[in-house]
């Protein structure tokens, strides 16, 4: 070997080092940077000569577990749903209050109801009839509080998802220009391992919104997916748009079709123009814009229906009065049945009938409310029982219009309603003996003390 030979294979050894001892200052001084990954160098052997063989630095390698990156990823919007129901939920306790102190609900409905207890016992004493007055204003504005709080955890739901998609959009957005800046780029190239690391950076916050697939083909182009296959990042990026209605109340709801919804809707705009809607194809799953929308659309309505309930079941114990139908004309025989008075029904008042088919022997409960509300129906029978239906009637179109959606609803029942005069209506079995009536009713609002 010449002496030349040997300089040159010991300046290649000397340039190798330095370089490798470059790279490892950068991992030391990056240590506790947030999305960088440590790297090494990338050494092959050269031949000089005949006799000996120097050594060159092709590029870097990053150090990278793409399986555990994979996983993490999966993980982090996992747990970014995770924490942010439980944050809310948290918020939604302290709305409740602690059991059994002071200006809670429960409290404040225990003191309501000893309260009419005590009034009962002595109904002449005013003293005990302003103390039922007292307690009842007390509790209304308990529960207007309440409703206040959970819809203002649902407004702030509103405005973290507006919040989380602009941060989404900005987070795609870095990532498709990364990729126009990667291509061309070896992936052992030092500048691409830094790139790599901010795409990284950038992908790793998309987990924590949405959840999301990636992929990165072998040119090191990254293409990202939510995990029912939506395209967020591909050559160009998406657009999610959210159109923010700001402060909720109790009567914001979402709905598919746009007119009747009175919450943000949820959309992304593809690269090739075409538009999905994000919530009604349910194309986010996990991370914290899931977890804002089940809070914002299911979880905190569910709360304040809760409320809604109590509110309604209290009026309606109160202010409720349930009159039995009359036995329906003998002269009708062999179908037999009741009549009842509609003329004091208000929307949301019912109908309560029971009725036994009997080919099964089997006892039917039935409750019929009024509703004026088109949009409202047809009502859910959720909770209601096995043999307990609710239907919704619109008694916007009369009498007549009423008779016909019950016969609609019952005629395979063997039912049959009808109108003899006025605002009454009479149900009857078909005469046949293959239904009874057993008993019916009307549940009206009593509006004032005549």
């Amino acid at each position: 070997m010449s002496l030349g030979s040997a300089l040159a294979i010991a300046m290649s050894g000397l340039r190798a080092n330095q370089a490798a001892l470059a790279i490892v200052s950068s991992n030391i001084a990056n240590a506790q940077t947030p999305g960088y990954v440590t790297q090494r160098s990338n050494q092959v052997e050269t031949l000089t000569g005949d006799t000996g063989a120097s050594v060159s630095v092709t590029g870097v390698n990053r150090e990278l577990d793409q399986f555990i990156q994979a996983q993490l990823r999966s993980e982090t919007s996992g747990g970014a749903y995770a924490d942010q129901m439980a944050n809310v939920l948290t918020q939604l306790q302290s709305v409740y209050g602690t059991p059994g102190e002071a200006g809670t609900l429960e409290v404040a409905f225990a003191n309501f109801t000893s309260a009419l207890q005590s009034l009962s016992t002595n109904s002449g004493s005013p003293s005990a009839q302003i103390a039922a007055v007292t307690a009842a204003q007390s509790l209304a504005q308990q529960l207007n509080a309440t409703t206040q709080g959970i819809q203002a955890l649902r407004s702030n739901a509103e405005q973290d998802i507006n919040i989380s998609v602009g941060q989404a959009n900005a987070a795609m957005t870095q990532i498709a220009q990364i990729n126009t800046q990667l291509r061309g780029l070896k992936p052992t190239d030092p500048a691409a391992a830094t790139l790599m690391d901010q795409r990284d950076k950038a992908i790793d916050l998309l987990s924590q919104l949405m959840d999301i697939r990636v992929t990165t083909d072998n040119t090191n182009q990254t293409t990202i997916y939510t995990t029912n296959g939506v395209e967020l990042v591909g050559a160009q990026a998406s657009q999610l748009i959210f159109n923010s209605q700001g402060t909720l109340n109790a009567n914001s709801q979402w709905n598919a079709n746009p007119a009747n919804s009175s919450v943000g809707s949820l959309s992304i705009k593809l690269a090739n123009g075409a538009t999905i809607d994000m919530i009604e194809t349910n194309s986010i799953s996990s991370g914290q814009i899931a977890a804002d929308l089940t809070l914002r659309d299911k979880t905190l309505v569910q709360a304040q229906a809760q409320i809604d309930q109590l509110a309604a079941s209290m009026a309606s114990a109160l202010s409720d009065k349930t009159t039995d139908g009359t036995v329906a004309p003998a002269a009708l025989a062999p179908k037999a049945g009741f009549d009842l008075d509609l003329s004091n029904v208000l929307p949301g008042n019912t109908i309560n009938l029971t009725y036994t088919d009997t080919a099964t022997n089997t006892l039917h409960q039935v409750t019929i409310v009024r509703v004026d509300d088109p949009a409202a129906l047809p009502l859910s029978n959720a909770g209601a029982g096995p043999n307990h239906q609710v239907i919704g009637v619109n008694f916007s179109g009369g009498m007549a219009s009423v008779v016909s959606q019950l016969n609609s609803a019952f005629g395979a029942a063997n039912l049959q309603f009808s109108s003899p005069a006025g605002s009454t209506l009479r149900v009857l079995d078909n005469g046949t003996g293959t239904a009874t009536v057993n008993a019916a009713s009307v549940t009206t609002t009593v509006s004032s003390l005549a």
